[in-house]
């Protein structure tokens, strides 16, 4: 129901295999999307190596990465790109263009190193023994999602327990109705309180 939600099921989903003790490392993590991410990134990476120096961004920014090398088949072909330019991007449906999958629309208003950086940090905050640090462009998005990062790690390793037909913060829950008898959705209370615990 909201950016938070979303974030947090497709930290979850791509996480699974580190919580379960089944891989230590995202790129270990097999039949996952991420991994999938990663070696399309890393691929990319080789041709341009062998072909041309990368683009760097001016500091501070984030090197955008295409999820895809025109002509080239990569192992993240038939997913989703991961951004989605909000205030660019066209409304509704985005068909495919390469024949894999069925959309070209991301689902995550933040590139994909970012995406990766924050799965790393908390595989490593979720990871029994571990001790991880929080790398600097997490904190804005955490504050922007208004969410502690002790808590993200709760909503990530908690989400399939905290959320039941629906997911979202309390406020955006509460004011959403079916469509069908246009009935509140319920949500759970240790849901209601974590996102009261921070500060949401």
């Amino acid at each position: 129901m909201d950016e938070a939600a979303i974030l947090a099921c497709a930290a979850y989903v791509d996480l699974n295999p580190i919580r379960a003790a089944m891989a230590e490392t995202l790129e270990a993590s097999d039949f996952t999307s991420v991994q999938r991410r990663i070696e399309s990134l890393e691929q990319l990476i080789a041709t341009q190596e062998n072909t041309e120096p990368p683009a760097i961004e001016p500091p501070g920014q984030t090197q955008s990465i295409p999820s895809t090398m025109p002509g080239v088949p990569t192992p993240d072909r038939f997913l989703s790109p991961v951004t989605i330019d909000e205030q660019s991007d066209e409304l509704g449906p985005v068909a495919s263009t390469n024949g894999f999958r069925c959309s070209d629309k991301g689902y995550l208003p933040l590139r994909l190193p970012a995406y990766l950086e924050l799965l790393d940090w908390t595989a490593r905050s979720l990871a029994t023994g571990k001790q991880g640090s929080t790398p600097e462009d997490a904190l804005p998005l955490f504050a922007r999602l208004r969410i502690e990062p002790k808590a993200w790690c709760h909503l990530v390793g908690e989400f399939g327990q905290l959320f039941h037909n629906v997911a979202g913060q309390p406020q955006t829950v509460d004011l959403t109705r079916t469509r069908v008898g246009s009935h509140r959705y319920y949500m759970r209370k240790p849901a209601r309180e974590l996102f009261a615990t921070s500060g949401a």
